[in-house]
């Protein structure tokens, strides 16, 4: 019988510094542990600087460097594998992850897949025994989010697991957020209300993607992990493991924050997807949405914030972001 394995696959845009900080605080985790790292077409040399960064400590946990296989699937032996894949195109965070994934589930073994952005960091060992867990409890646990804390801030939630879908706004909202990371929680409550899993940390049942199939791929960018949760929400549940600690910068890539104005780039994605999100699963709440979007959309001219003001226009009128 083939040992169980998780599979961690860390997608790289242009942020080197992130992920090499990301894949190192994941190769000090001393437990049965593959990482994949993909690459989206940065073009700016990450790749290879990535790979000679962590190439020392690599070697020193014992684990095996393998290198843009054209075989489909990576070398499975008792050392830990890291593995590095040029994706060959930059097609957005799903496209970039499903490589990833599916690559992870070539090997058998091959038990969960951990999704993590580049600008997280993994503290502990722990998080990874937490996360697994919570999924032996619940078999019927397909997704399941982490305690996601700001990195230099790390006693302050992002998220506790994920967020809710509000209907009579129209809107997702983080569970937890500003909370301490060690304030009581009712874990029953929290996985009640979640309608998805921060996509910065998301622990997925090898079932899970089975049954439900890969990301979608076209929304590029935001609204893929509240898509993927409501794709698969008939057979398999949403699941929270709170002593799981994720520390996440959030948004180096894109111009973005939890704390002040998003950039003009993230707040098209942002409303284009809201809106077709909802389209496909909450077609009753558009018009409360775009109500929503536009009232921003003046709030943003207002404030003299012009980029992202057009930005939310071109979204809303379906036409295609041009910087």
């Amino acid at each position: 019988m083939p040992e169980v394995r998780t599979v961690a696959v860390v997608l790289n845009w242009r942020s080197a510094d992130d992920t090499i900080r990301c894949v190192t605080s994941l190769l000090y985790i001393d437990r049965p542990l593959d990482i994949i790292v993909v690459d989206n077409d940065s073009g700016d040399g990450s790749l290879s600087r990535i790979r000679l960064a962590l190439a020392e400590v690599a070697s020193s946990a014992g684990v095996s460097l393998q290198d843009n296989l054209s075989e489909p699937r990576y070398l499975l032996n008792k050392r830990r594998a890291l593995v590095f894949v040029d994706s060959g195109r930059n097609g957005g965070y799903a496209f970039g992850n499903n490589v990833g994934i599916g690559l992870a589930l070539q090997q058998a073994a091959t038990a969960y897949v951990w999704i993590l952005n580049a600008d997280t960091v993994v503290p502990a060992a722990q998080t990874l025994d937490a996360l697994i867990a919570r999924m032996d409890e619940d078999i019927t646990i397909g997704l399941c989010g982490a305690t996601v804390a700001y990195l230099g801030l790390n006693d302050t939630v992002q998220t506790r697991g994920g967020g809710r879908f509000e209907q009579w706004r129209s809107r997702s909202m983080p569970i937890g957020a500003g909370e301490r990371t060690d304030a009581p929680v009712d874990i029953n409550a929290i996985e009640t209300e979640l309608a998805y899993i921060n996509g910065a940390a998301t622990f997925a049942r090898r079932a899970f993607i089975e049954t439900v199939g890969l990301m979608s791929e076209d929304y590029f960018l935001y609204f893929e992990e509240f898509d993927w949760a409501r794709q698969g929400r008939k057979a398999f549940r949403l699941g929270y493991a709170p002593k799981a600690l994720v520390l996440h910068q959030v948004g180096g890539s894109i111009g973005t924050d939890d704390f002040g104005a998003s950039s003009a780039l993230s707040t098209f994605y942002l409303t284009r997807n809201r809106i077709k999100f909802l389209a496909r699963h909450f077609p009753r709440c558009l018009p409360v949405a775009v109500v929503d979007e536009v009232i921003a959309l003046i709030r943003n001219w207002r404030r003299g914030q012009i980029p992202q003001a057009r930005a939310r226009l071109r979204a809303l009128t379906g036409r295609c972001y041009n910087g």
